[in-house]
This record gives structure tokens, C-alpha cells and sequence, in this order.
């Protein structure tokens, strides 16, 4: 969303007076809400303190993944 805003604000500035203000505000608020939501999966590289928005560690849930794997695989 954040990519999706930049771009659409990047489209807006050439063409102000031909419908590029909404393009500038539509860029505007997608980058807004992309930033702000910017939590619900984060990933640092090197750090351990891998995050989903509801709590979950990363490796937690790929933990339980490949458990369930392997017991589809046992069956």
C-alpha cells in the first residue's frame, strides 16, 4: 500500500490541474494507511523479535507449520 501510495503520488504531481489532485490525495492516503499498518508482519533482518500484528511470533508459526506438515506426511 505504502509502494502503491508513493506511485500514485509520483502520477499526481505532473498533471495537478488535469485530475492529478486525486490521484495526489488517492497516493496520499494509500501511503497514510500503508504506513500505519506497516506492523502487521514485521520482519528485521538478523534480530529474533519477528512479529505478527495479533502477537505471534514468526518462528512460532512456521514452528507449528512444519509440524503440521509432517504429520500430514505421516498419514
Amino acid at each position: 500500500m505504502l509502494l502503491l501510495g508513493a506511485i500514485l503520488l509520483f502520477l499526481g504531481i505532473p498533471f495537478l490541474s488535469y485530475g492529478g489532485v486525486i490521484l495526489l490525495l488517492a497516493g496520499l492516503a494509500l501511503a497514510w494507511y500503508g504506513w500505519k499498518n506497516r506492523y502487521i508482519l514485521e520482519i528485521t533482518a538478523g534480530s529474533k523479535k519477528f512479529s505478527t500484528r495479533n502477537g505471534e511470533r514468526v518462528h512460532e508459526i512456521a514452528a507449528r507449520l512444519r509440524g503440521f506438515v509432517m504429520q500430514v506426511k505421516q498419514s
